[in-house]
């Protein structure tokens, strides 16, 4: 089996290289979309046309599935089944960071449904009753309890390629409980697009749950994150469409690189990946630029819409900071406004550095290591 990874990056070069005429390439987005469509559920796949659709009412379930690997063992199959509902609209929706409170303050009803092949797991945190099930039938009714009887609920999940796979295979009948489908990442991308072309046009496809629940100030610390259970996600799954819906502010940090945790950021450009127009920001003549965190600085210059930002604080090259664009007109903008300016009392200055530098700095790294590698295959002929 190929790693998750591999699968990635070799989707992501399929996606953007001519394809042999024999093969077809279904993308997950259109193995969903051709499920929703068997189905017969209405797809609703932009944020307007869902609040106009949930103008009179309706019940948003959220589902998740688990796998779980036991000692390098890979479970096949689904593992765990997670459960989440809310009734839309909601009176005095709160919006608290953590999942669990969520719930709490919205009246979220959860349910988590473990199978045989997880009960060799340690114990992991989760606000939601659990079932233990020893068969599909017990799984069929433990669904069947937990679901209240509504006339309109929505199918509500991120990415849901897994759970429409399984809900086919294993409990059909479930499928006519559903009149719409929601692909919460589906409207992510949607809203991206809309707000932020510039870092849509470089986005890889997809928008991680944790990358969303960072990008609406929802991300939990790393503890919480621990407790990695079907029916918290399916919780967390609500807390982003809320978002969505009631206009939550959205600041998704670029693919090259996390703007929200200066630990997980390069502390400048790296040759090897392309940012086409990059800045640097310099002090003055014998002035030292102010401290700030990669986050500070994301806020700082976001309305130049940066897609990677960046703090170089070593004494090699003096200590600057770097800013990234997907578009010559953005780029432009900051350096007028920046260049120049005042912050603390230190006169901002701005380098701009071309695609042309860059690649002279790679082709430069290329010749080093042929010539290493020329160096060393004489050696070797040698002995």
């Amino acid at each position: 089996m190929l790693h998750a990874a591999v699968k990635r990056g070799l989707a992501r070069y399929l996606h953007a290289r001519p394809v042999h005429p024999h093969i077809t390439i279904v993308t997950s987005r259109q193995f969903a979309a051709k499920a929703v469509t068997r189905l017969s559920w209405k797809h609703i796949t932009d944020l307007k046309s869902l609040r106009e659709y949930l103008s009179d009412g309706a019940l948003l379930v959220a589902f998740d599935t688990e796998s779980y690997a036991y000692r390098g063992q890979r479970s096949w199959g689904v593992s765990e089944l997670g459960f989440a509902t809310l009734q839309w609209p909601c009176p005095g929706l709160q919006m608290p960071v953590s999942y669990r409170v969520f719930a709490q303050q919205n009246n979220v009803k959860l349910l988590t449904i473990q199978t045989k092949e997880r009960n060799q797991k340690g114990i992991e945190r989760t606000s939601s009753p659990i079932v233990h099930s020893n068969g599909i039938e017990e799984t069929k009714e433990a669904i069947r309890s937990f679901l209240p009887t509504v006339k309109k609920a929505i199918f509500v999940g991120y990415a849901a390629n897994n759970e429409l796979e399984w809900m086919e295979k294993n409990y059909p009948e479930l499928t006519d409980y559903f009149v719409a489908f929601i692909d919460v990442q589906e409207l992510l991308m949607q809203r991206c697009r809309e707000e932020t072309p510039s870092l849509f046009a470089i986005l890889p496809g997809k928008i991680s749950l944790s990358s969303a629940l960072r990008g609406m100030n929802l991300a939990q610390n790393c503890r919480d994150h621990r407790s990695h259970r079907a029916a918290n996600d399916a919780c967390r799954f609500l807390q982003v469409l809320a978002g969505l819906l009631t206009y939550r502010p959205l600041t998704l940090a670029s693919p090259y690189g996390h703007v929200w945790n200066s630990l997980y950021l390069q502390p400048h450009p790296s040759i090897r990946k392309k940012y086409s127009m990059r800045l640097a920001i310099t002090a003055s003549e014998g002035n030292v630029l102010p401290r700030r965190t990669a986050e500070e600085l994301a806020r700082m210059y976001h309305v130049f819409e940066p897609v990677a930002v960046g703090c170089y604080t070593g004494k090699k090259n003096g200590k600057y900071w770097w800013l990234a664009f997907g578009d010559q007109e953005s780029l432009t903008k900051c350096v007028v406004a920046v260049d120049g300016s005042l912050l603390d009392g230190i006169t901002l200055e701005t380098k701009e550095e071309s695609e042309r530098v860059w690649e002279l700095r790679r082709a430069q790294i290329r010749a080093k290591r042929l010539e290493a590698r020329s160096v060393e295959a004489q050696s070797n002929m040698s002995i």
